[in-house]
């Protein structure tokens, strides 16, 4: 959601574009474990529907950048500015429930993903030193979050 407000992408701002975001689950063997983005574009062109839908939409066959630009715009486009959360983050402390309150306390202090992962600040063009701390030491923040961190 918003994502395309964000300076970089993933929680340590590997990925600088959506379309480098894109492509980086496509072929990572915990989320969708395609060999190659390749691969992934070879299974799509089997699907007739989505071979037609392709050649229509740019014009030749499928392939990787513009598949990866496909599922760019689709990101682009989820965009969210007025829900509940948005304006508790904004100040109004009436606008979520108690139980929404607890999720979120829970999410930052026991579940430590919102400090384990810098994207809160990132989506603030805010700098964050854990980017900086997870390359050098090259640890990754899901092992930090208690989540699976496979979104």
């Amino acid at each position: 959601m918003n994502a395309l407000y964000n300076k970089t992408q993933f929680w340590d701002g590997r990925a600088v574009t959506l379309e480098q975001q894109a492509g980086l689950p496509i072929v990572n063997p915990v989320e969708m474990g395609q060999p190659t983005l390749d691969s992934a574009v070879a299974r799509i062109a089997a699907i007739p529907e989505y071979r037609a839908t392709f050649i229509r939409v740019f014009a030749r066959p499928p392939n990787a950048p513009d598949m990866l630009r496909a599922i760019a715009s689709y990101e682009r486009s989820q965009v969210s500015f007025d829900s509940p959360f948005d304006h508790y983050m904004a100040g109004n402390s009436n606008a979520i429930s108690a139980s929404a309150k607890r999720g979120w306390v829970l999410f930052n202090k026991r579940g430590r993903c919102n400090t384990a992962s810098p994207r809160w600040r990132v989506r603030l063009n805010k700098p964050s030193p854990r980017a900086t701390r997870s390359r050098s030491t090259r640890r990754p923040y899901s092992r930090r979050c208690r989540s699976s961190g496979a979104f």
